[in-house]
């Protein structure tokens, strides 16, 4: 079990949580915090990773997860953790005997670093100057002037992507999707492409490269980035999710 806030109220439910079950290992410092057994998930290769938290907390232990996530939330803006704590509870009988549904979800890659569940972002290094890129897309060169690129999954068109100015996706649909950051020019606006597509990035500047928020390293000018169709990831899940639902409640939350 992954917990983000390091709180009494999250702790607290992590150690409900864990008289339920005979086998549960925790996180580093949740584990310290309840006298328990600790883990780390980056070597967990059997059962099902519980995180308690928000959207954040699901998209760090999928940045090295090899077995299905349950994402719980208890607090922050969350649009793909709609599992409130009081229903993950009325399923604790579900997933012991594992009656639930795995639903898999596409991820974009880059190069060999971990794959993105939400987006890859590419930015500028000096906040003081423009920030320009060289995209390739089917031998096809396209500029991009401005402060950055954010290269995201359908799942993640409602995070960065959306506030960037670019579309809200079905996350049904298999696709990555390209929004520049504060483009001084609108010739090339937001671009919706197939997950098959590959895609080359030349920054010429030096940047910064993010992937799903967490995993960060600096980079220099010209050296390239491709992004492709990555792995996938399994998702618990009890019911059919309603996306519309789900997104009317979401931009509720984020107005």
């Amino acid at each position: 079990m992954i917990v983000s806030k390091q709180d009494r109220e999250n702790i607290i439910k992590a150690e409900e949580i864990g008289r339920y079950f005979d086998d549960v290992v925790y996180d580093v410092n949740t584990a310290k915090k309840l006298n328990a057994e600790m883990c780390d998930f980056k070597d967990f290769k059997d059962g099902v990773i519980i995180t308690l938290g928000g959207d954040g907390t699901l998209l760090l232990a999928a940045l090295d997860a090899k077995v299905p996530i349950l994402p719980v939330k208890t607090g922050g803006v969350g649009f793909l953790c709609s599992l409130t704590y009081s229903d993950f509870l009325n399923h604790i009988d579900d997933l012991k005997q594992g009656n639930y549904q795995l639903k898999e979800v596409r991820r974009i890659g880059c190069n060999d670093y971990p794959s993105a569940l939400n987006e890859v972002v590419i930015t500028r290094l000096d906040p003081s100057k423009i920030f320009d890129l060289i995209v390739t897309i089917g031998g096809i060169d396209f500029e991009v002037r401005g402060d950055g690129l954010i290269i995201s999954t359908a799942m993640g068109s409602t995070a960065y992507a959306h506030s960037a100015g670019g579309p809200i996706i079905h996350p049904s649909l298999d696709i990555i999707n390209m929004v520049p950051v504060s483009p001084i020019s609108k010739r090339l606006g937001s671009l919706v492409l197939p997950i098959e597509t590959k895609i080359k990035i030349t920054p010429l500047k030096d940047g910064i490269i993010t992937i799903d928020g967490h995993w960060v390293r600096n980079f220099k000018q010209e050296e390239e980035f491709i992004i492709r169709e990555g792995n996938s990831l399994k998702l618990v899940s009890f019911n059919h999710e309603l996306f519309y639902l789900k997104l009317k409640d979401f931009l509720k939350e984020c107005c």
